[in-house]
């Protein structure tokens, strides 16, 4: 297998969170160890030897919550490699915007769901839309970090998204990117389980109708960050959740995680395929582990979070979910 470099390393600081999501449920699992502070800086010199100025993306859990994402952006800053972090926004004081600030974080992805009582009441949390509202606002007005709004498209929030769309990118935020329902982080994987899950939107009419919006919305001029093909998609996933919306699975070949503890992988659904604290991560990535990874990937048939959501590959797009002309 001819594999390529990868273009990202997401670093999952830690498991921890305070929100109480509905469509999360990290918050409810032991949580996992975390590697030493120092140890993540020496994994970001390596990385920066290997690949050069390659994008980190932060996340978690909450990562603000961990000291690890400090020891990882204060040596990603001073190696000059671009960097994300996304968060629920309720850490993100004057002291992290002026921190974010000095390190040149690239964007700042905060998690919002709609206006303030459903995003509250999503996030089981009093008073998180407010809060996260004046993360963007201390970031914007600094003037160098970008806060973007990272939004899951579900049954709860759909009557009042389009309208949400429109607020947020008239206020502090640099866009908003939308998500598709996934099955909830930290539960065992099971099949069909959106056909239990009282988030899962039930008027596929209504989601179509939505996400029509959003690309119009999106040709007027607004930032939504999610390419059109994209929306088709979600759109199809909807639709049928259960058949594959891709040709191939590449997540494998675009980039790797590093969970808390170190463990490296390439799909949360398949073992591990090694541990930064005892191995480089070049060689974690060419090794026969990590190809066997690959190739059980590429044979995959599961709609999952990484392929309609994070790491969408257009090029991969069966005939029947292309958009039309």
């Amino acid at each position: 297998m001819n594999t390529p470099l990868p273009t990202y390393v997401a670093f999952h600081t830690s498991d921890r969170c305070d929100a109480r999501c509905l469509h999360c449920d990290i918050w409810k699992l032991k949580e996992s160890p975390e590697m030493p502070p120092e140890r993540l800086a020496g994994i970001a010199r390596s990385i920066s030897r290997w690949l050069g100025p390659i994008m980190i993306q932060i996340a978690g859990g909450e990562p603000l919550i961990s000291p690890n994402a400090k020891a990882l952006m204060i040596e990603c800053a001073r190696l000059h490699m671009p960097m994300t972090v996304t968060t629920n926004g309720q850490h993100l004081d004057d002291h992290w915007a002026q921190l974010l600030t000095g390190w040149k974080v690239r964007y700042v992805n905060i998690s919002l769901d709609g206006f303030s009582a459903l995003h509250d009441r999503i996030r089981g949390v009093p008073n998180a839309y407010k809060r996260a509202l004046e993360a963007a606002t201390r970031l914007a007005g600094r003037g160098i970090v970008k806060p973007r709004v990272t939004c899951v498209i579900m049954k709860e929030n759909l009557d009042q998204i389009v309208e949400f769309t429109k607020h947020v990118c008239e206020t502090h935020f640099d866009g908003i990117f939308f998500q598709a329902m996934a099955q909830p982080f930290g539960q065992t994987p099971r099949p069909r389980w959106w056909q239990d899950h009282p988030l899962w939107p039930d008027n596929l009419d209504h989601v179509g109708s939505v996400i029509g919006k959003l690309i119009q919305l999106k040709k007027m001029g607004y930032p939504i960050l999610n390419r059109h093909e994209q929306f088709e998609a979600m759109r199809a996933y909807y639709t049928n959740p259960e058949h594959f919306c891709m040709a191939d699975c590449t997540v494998g070949e675009h980039g790797l995680t590093i969970d808390p503890d170190g463990t490296v992988r390439l799909c949360p659904r398949l073992p591990n395929i090694g541990s930064a604290l005892n191995a480089d991560l070049k060689d974690i990535w060419f090794s026969q582990s990590a190809d066997e990874c690959r190739r059980t990937m590429r044979r995959c048939q599961t709609n999952c979070h990484l392929l309609i959501n994070c790491v969408f590959d257009k090029d991969q797009l069966l005939g029947t979910t292309r958009p039309t002309p």
